[in-house]
C-alpha cells in the first residue's frame, strides 16, 4: 500500500457570481521516502493540492489517505515549509526552531537536544541566541527547515521554499535540503516553477497542465553518486511530447455537476446569512430585555443603569421640547474646539520632545503611564476636575491629546 494516496481530487472555488475549477481528477500515489515535485505554470492548483494534502482545505470531491488514514489538521505527521521562513523576529533562533515542538507538546530535554544537533548538522553553529534579522536569507530558510524537521514529520511539503533566494544560495540550499531529507529518509513533496530545481532534487516529477490543474505525465529520474541531471527549459519542452502519450487522459469536470455545486454553495450562503441575522436580532432583544429586567428589579443601581424604556421616553420628551438639539449642538461645538486644541497641544509637545532629548527622557515615563490609562475613565475625571464652562474646552482638548 502506498504511503500517500491522492484519489480523484477535484476542487472548485465558489463565489456568489462565479466558479473557478483549480483541480480536476488528480489521482496519484507517493511511496515512503520518495521525493516528488509538482511542476507547472502559475494558477494550475499546485499549492491548492498541497493545502488539501495538509488537511487545511477540504476538496470538492475525492479523498487523501496518509498511511491508509484520512488527513486532518490535527495530524502532526505533516510538515509544511512555505515560500518565506516566517521566523518570529522577536524570538531567538533557538526559540523559533523549538516552537513546533512546544505547540505540539513534544518539547522536552531530549527533543530539544535533537533539534539543536540538527541545527548544527545543517551548518548553523553558534546562532542559537541570535535574532532572525542577524541572519542571511539562506540561513533563515535553513532555520525554518530545522523548525519543520524538529517535529519529525513523516511527510514534508515544500511550497517554493527557495524562490525568494539569490541563485547561488538557492543552488546550495537545494543540494543541502535534498541530501538532508534523503539522510533522514523523509517523504517530501516540492512545489516549484523551476524545471532544473524539480529534476535535480526529485525522484519523480509530476507535470501539471494549466487551469484547471491536472497532471499530464510524470518523469522518473535515477540519481547516483550525487550527480544531478540538469535540463534547460528549452530542452524540457523538446522532450515533453515524448512523455505526454504515457500520461493520464484528462477527465474534465462535468459542467452540470459544477453548476449544481455552485447552486448548493449559494443556497448555503443564503441559509447562513439568515441564521446570522436571526441570532444578531435575538442577542439584541435578549440584551435589552435583560437590561430592563435588571433595572426594574434593582439588580443594578438605576442611577447608573437606568432602564431602556425610561431612557427611550426621556429621549422622546427631550426631542419634543427642543432641549436635545440644543444640548447636542453644545456638545458638538465643545468636541470640535477640543479636537483642534488637542491637536495643537499635541503638535507643540511633539516638537518639544523632538527638539530636546533631555525633555523627552524626563517626560517619557509619565507619557507611558498616561498612554496606559483607559481613556474612557479620564473623561469623567476631567469633567469633575474642570467643571462646566470654558474649562470644558480644555477638558476635551486634554482628552484628545491623550488619545
Amino acid at each position: 500500500m502506498s504511503f500517500l494516496t491522492i484519489n480523484e481530487i477535484d476542487h472548485t472555488y465558489f463565489t456568489k457570481t462565479s466558479t473557478t475549477t483549480a483541480l480536476s481528477n488528480i489521482s496519484l500515489t507517493i511511496e515512503e521516502g520518495e521525493f516528488v515535485s509538482f511542476l507547472g505554470p502559475s494558477g494550475c492548483g499546485k499549492t491548492t493540492l498541497l493545502s488539501i494534502i495538509a488537511g487545511l482545505l477540504k476538496p470538492t470531491q475525492g479523498t487523501i489517505l496518509l498511511e491508509k488514514k484520512p488527513v486532518s489538521t490535527k495530524n502532526s505527521n505533516i510538515g509544511y515549509m512555505l515560500q518565506q521562513d516566517y521566523l518570529f523576529p522577536w524570538k531567538t533562533i533557538e526559540e523559533n526552531i523549538l516552537l513546533g515542538l512546544k505547540l505540539s507538546k513534544k518539547l522536552n530535554e531530549q527533543t530539544k537536544i535533537k533539534a539543536l544537533q540538527l541545527l548544527s548538522q545543517i551548518g548553523l553553529n553558534g546562532v542559537e541566541n541570535q535574532l532572525p534579522k542577524q541572519l542571511s536569507g539562506g540561513m533563515r530558510q535553513r532555520a525554518a527547515l530545522v523548525r519543520t524537521l524538529a517535529t519529525e514529520p513523516k511527510l514534508l511539503m515544500l511550497d517554493e521554499p527557495f524562490s525568494a533566494l539569490d541563485y547561488q544560495t538557492k543552488l546550495k540550499l537545494e543540494d543541502l535540503v535534498s541530501s538532508t531529507l534523503k539522510e533522514f529518509k523523509k517523504t517530501a513533496i516540492l512545489v516549484t516553477h523551476d524545471i532544473g530545481e524539480a529534476i535535480s532534487m526529485s525522484d519523480r516529477v509530476f507535470l501539471f497542465s494549466a487551469k484547471p490543474g491536472n497532471y499530464i505525465a510524470f518523469l522518473r529520474f535515477q540519481m547516483s553518486c550525487g550527480h544531478f541531471l540538469l535540463l534547460k527549459p528549452a530542452a524540457m519542452r523538446c522532450i515533453l511530447p515524448f512523455f505526454k502519450p504515457f500520461g493520464r487522459s484528462l477527465r474534465p469536470l462535468n459542467p452540470k455537476n459544477v453548476k449544481l455545486l455552485h447552486q448548493e454553495y449559494l443556497r448555503s450562503l443564503r441559509i447562513e446569512k439568515r441564521w446570522v441575522r436571526f441570532y444578531q436580532i435575538l442577542i439584541f432583544i435578549l440584551f435589552f430585555a435583560l437590561w430592563e429586567i435588571a433595572s426594574r428589579l434593582q439588580w443594578v443601581d438605576p442611577l447608573i443603569f437606568s432602564s431602556p424604556s425610561k431612557i427611550w421616553f426621556l429621549f422622546l420628551e427631550k426631542l419634543k421640547d427642543g432641549s436635545l438639539l440644543d444640548n447636542t449642538l453644545v456638545t458638538l461645538t465643545e468636541t470640535v474646539f477640543g479636537f483642534i486644541l488637542g491637536t495643537l497641544l499635541g503638535t507643540i509637545l511633539a516638537a518639544v520632545l523632538w527638539w530636546s532629548s533631555m525633555i523627552s527622557k524626563v517626560l517619557d515615563p509619565y507619557l507611558v503611564i498616561l498612554n496606559a490609562l483607559p481613556k474612557v475613565a479620564l473623561g469623567p475625571i476631567l469633567i469633575v476636575a474642570l467643571g462646566p464652562g470654558i474649562l470644558r474646552l480644555f477638558q476635551w482638548g486634554s482628552l484628545f491629546l491623550l488619545l
